[in-house]
């Protein structure tokens, strides 16, 4: 009689790779000349990950030598998820606000910031400058997954608030009507002689025909980040005379 011998059936193959990685063609089995199986799936050439999913898979391979001997080898492979990452919204910024730390607005820790006006884990608005700027975050987890993230970071100029008078010379009659026009910021909050005409808001201007002399108005502008206040305008009041026509006097004709 003859006596039939199995091949040595082996299969070597990476056991492990990232969901987001391309298909690749099935190989590593020895002899060549076999068929690969994946689970339920039978004759397989390729595998997918977005095919098969995350998660860990039985790819055997099936080898039968010119006697008909069946033999095979198997290897659990394992697709791993693609990491994901999570960001907080950046707060309000202005170019004089202190260095952003980055990992305080982006999870997990551990990856790689890149960008303008970017080291290591900060971000520096004042060496961006005012303007919208984007950051790059690249993660890579323990098993070499990887997920990249831009990361936008808007910048806003500091306030500096100034303001003018309708009297370029700050004198007007008691009673007058005097315009105040601030410039520079988002909101407006004025004041006279330190007491506030009313909250901040987006009116940017303060009128009275009630000033007496030396009253002092300024006002604080302030945008979502900074705040400034102006210089001090000081208007002389000037009292009204007093006109005296003498006794009433009748004259006949």
């Amino acid at each position: 009689y003859t006596t039939l011998f199995r091949a040595v059936v082996t299969l070597v193959m990476d056991a492990a790779m990232c969901y987001t990685e391309p298909a690749f063609t099935l190989t590593g089995g020895s002899p060549a000349g076999g068929v690969y199986n994946i689970g339920d799936s039978l004759n397989v050439l390729t595998f997918s990950p977005t095919v098969y999913g995350v998660g860990t898979h039985l790819i055997t391979y099936i080898y039968m030598n010119p006697s008909g001997c069946v033999d095979s080898a198997s290897i659990n492979f394992t697709v791993n998820p693609q990491p994901q990452i999570d960001t907080v919204e950046a707060p309000d910024l202005c170019a004089g606000s202190a260095p952003m730390n980055l990992d305080s607005f982006f999870t997990p820790l551990g990856g790689v910031y890149s960008g303008f006006a970017v080291s290591q884990n900060y971000f520096y608005p004042s060496l961006a400058g005012a303007g919208n700027h984007l950051v790059t975050y690249n993660y890579t987890d323990a098993n070499g997954c990887m997920d990249t993230l831009v990361y936008p970071i808007a910048v806003k100029n500091s306030v500096s608030v100034s303001l003018v008078s309708s009297e370029v010379d700050y004198t007007i009659c008691s009673g007058d009507y005097i315009l105040f026009t601030a410039s520079g910021a988002e909101f407006y909050e004025f004041f006279l002689n330190g007491v506030s005409q009313g909250a901040a808001s987006t009116t940017d201007t303060f009128s009275t025909t009630g000033l007496a002399s030396h009253d002092e108005v300024y006002v604080i502008g302030t945008n979502s980040c900074s705040a400034d206040t102006s210089d001090v305008i000081i208007t002389d009041v000037i009292t009204l005379p007093t006109v005296d026509a003498g006794k009433d006097t009748t004259l006949t004709l």
